[in-house]
């Protein structure tokens, strides 16, 4: 009698088994392939960004004031708000042509792209894989 009990209560406990599903198929996509342009405008937003950077630390610090070697405040004052809106003018301009750079890789260069290039990176090497595609055309 415990087998039978046991037999009606462990799918209450378990919960039936459910029927085998199969997952909904996912359309697969070619992955966009970046090229030089591409490459170089991530490099030159990275930059961009970098400088926009220093800009902003540039603008959150205060006034520097000069001390002689006998520890007497000198006249020299040093404001860092122009160099920090300089820079930071800057980092955004880079940043924004980085991203330009970007855009027109993956949209307009991309259906005439003959050449990818991807980084590589393993343990014991380092490099760039460079991967083209050529017409051959007979000798007229």
């Amino acid at each position: 009698m415990t087998a039978i009990t046991y037999a009606l209560l462990f799918p209450l406990l378990v919960g039936a088994p459910s029927p085998a599903r199969t997952p909904a198929p996912v359309a697969e996509t070619a992955p966009r392939s970046l090229g030089p342009v591409g490459l170089a405008g991530i490099l030159v937003g990275a930059a961009g960004v970098g400088l926009a950077s220093a800009g902003i630390a540039r603008l959150a610090g205060g006034e520097s004031r000069a001390t002689s070697p006998s520890d007497q405040e000198l006249i020299v004052v040093t404001d860092p708000h122009p160099q920090g809106r300089a820079f930071l003018g800057a980092g955004l301009g880079v940043a924004a042509i980085g991203l330009t750079a970007l855009a027109l890789d993956l949209t307009l260069l991309r259906k005439r792209r003959r050449m990818a290039v991807a980084p590589v990176l393993g343990p014991t090497t380092a490099g760039l894989l460079v991967h083209g595609r050529f017409e051959v055309r007979p000798w007229r």
